[in-house]
């Protein structure tokens, strides 16, 4: 796990291809974001408690775990911020994806495809730290919280 700067909000970056990581720490890092990366889905629900980001970006297509399996992991753990998914997979299954993890209760203000468009994410990360998404008036309190053992953590896919 990378670790970097420290900012008013936290993002953590997760994807296997470290490039991709990496751009996506550097332009949170642009942003006044404190930023981490992650690039096993092994080390997810980990760095999600250990550094309690308040958005993170969540690849879809991650070696022998299925990206529905990546957003239950962070459901899984009660995760209360935002989660921008992020594959180079079809418009389809980036909106498949997101429908699921919105009805489960993640919040996901958007869904990016592979290549990144940086200029795009950019704006996305000034929107949510400017507060300006409807869902952002809690952010700065919004943190993964430890999972609770009188909650479920099943998801209904």
């Amino acid at each position: 796990m990378d670790a970097n700067r420290t900012g008013l909000y936290r993002l953590l970056a997760v994807d296997d291809d470290t490039d991709c990581c990496e751009l996506i720490v550097r332009n949170a890092l642009k942003c006044g974001y404190e930023a981490f990366s992650v690039s096993e889905a092994e080390a997810l629900e980990k760095a999600i408690l250990h550094f309690k980001p308040h958005v993170i970006t969540l690849d879809l297509t991650m070696p022998n775990v299925d990206g529905l399996e990546i957003v239950w992991r962070v459901r899984r753990v009660h995760f209360s911020g935002l989660v921008i998914l992020v594959s180079g997979q079809s418009e389809a299954y980036r909106m498949r994806a997101t429908a699921l993890a919105t009805s489960n209760g993640l919040k996901v203000p958007a869904q990016m495809p592979k290549p990144l468009q940086l200029r795009q994410f950019r704006d996305l990360l000034s929107v949510i730290s400017a507060g300006l998404l409807p869902e952002m008036s809690d952010t700065r309190d919004s943190r993964a919280e430890a999972p609770n053992p009188g909650r479920s953590g099943d998801i209904d896919w």
